[in-house]
């Protein structure tokens, strides 16, 4: 009996571990992009996307010491992609726009047509407001 009981302990125990070694290789790697953001010069050419890295890598530390580990994985992400975007501008870079949706290749060549003015609206005349 009790070898069923400690075997599911040890593995609610390792299951409920998984999110700190997750956060611990994410955390990782984007400590190390902030590392080389800072020596392609971050902080004069790309100062907001490393500080929001930084301020993200210490988010995460504070919610995986509480336990949060999804919310500290979320956080790592951020940090992760602030710092690479960092790194890109100070290496001088461009970002794709967010945003941006690329246009179908059809609108790019497709010719404009003209197209008629609007007809103006018909002005009121007094005895239009006294009818209500």
């Amino acid at each position: 009996m009790r070898l069923p009981v400690l075997a599911l302990l040890c593995c609610c125990g390792l299951v409920a571990g998984c999110g700190g070694v997750l956060h611990l290789s994410k955390s990782l790697g984007a400590k190390s992009a902030v590392e080389r953001a800072r020596a392609a010069n971050a902080q004069e050419k790309a100062p907001y996307h490393l500080a929001l890295a930084e301020a993200y890598l210490a988010q995460a530390e504070i919610e995986a010491t509480g336990a949060h580990g999804q919310e500290a994985l979320a956080y790592d992400e951020l940090a992760l992609d602030h710092a690479l975007k960092a790194e890109a501008l100070a290496r001088g870079e461009r970002l794709p726009e967010a945003n941006a949706p690329a246009a179908p290749a059809a609108a790019q060549t497709a010719p404009m047509k003209a197209t008629k003015p609007a007809k103006p609206a018909p002005k009121k005349t007094s005895s239009d407001d006294e009818e209500l």
